[in-house]
């Protein structure tokens, strides 16, 4: 009787948890999805970046070539006031690009950390995922559990019938060995 009480009490107990752990596997896979999105646009971002850092390399050194071929020339000509300024103008802009590269990579380190956090984030939702699935399918099994299909009652009920074939088998036992000691 007690495990009957039990079991229908843990039946009970999981169906009124369904709801919840119902929210709790929308809840997780809501999350799940935007932990996906968010990596996934983190990542596209990240390949922008470097796409922007490997043009703005190889143009600051085309401008760092074409610079150091204007101050040869304006070294060249000491004394032409334009060609020097023309070639200080193009060393400020070279100057300018690095500083550019820096700061891209330095974005780019940034962007590939966030992706980092953003993949284990990934992983813990799909954990959550994955628990709160297995949770909810826990719930449901239990919440359909009755006396009749119970487990627990089966196997009270198969230890019941073997203590009585065991009950009635020592009762034979004990009566033929008293008809034999007579």
């Amino acid at each position: 009787a007690s495990s009957t009480a039990e079991v229908s009490s843990k039946a009970r107990a999981a169906k009124a948890s369904l709801a919840a752990k119902q929210t709790a596997v929308e809840t997780a896979n809501a999350a799940h999805a935007k932990a996906k999105a968010a990596l996934a646009a983190a990542t596209n971002e990240l390949q922008a970046l470097k796409t922007k850092q490997a043009t703005l390399r190889s143009s600051t050194e085309q401008a760092g070539a074409a610079a150091a071929r204007a101050k040869a020339a304006a070294d060249a000509k000491a004394d032409d006031k334009e060609l020097a300024a023309k070639a200080k103008e193009k060393a400020d802009a070279v100057a300018k690009d690095r500083a550019a590269v820096v700061e891209g990579a330095k974005a780019i380190a940034a962007r590939t950390d966030e992706i980092k956090n953003l993949t284990e984030a990934l992983a813990k939702s799909e954990a959550a995922v994955k628990a709160s699935t297995e949770a909810l399918a826990e719930a449901k099994a239990a919440s359909k559990l009755t006396p009749e299909n119970s487990p627990q009652v089966a196997a009270a009920k198969q230890a019941l019938a073997k203590a009585k074939a065991e009950a009635e088998a020592a009762t034979k036992t004990i009566a033929a060995k008293t008809k034999e000691g007579k």
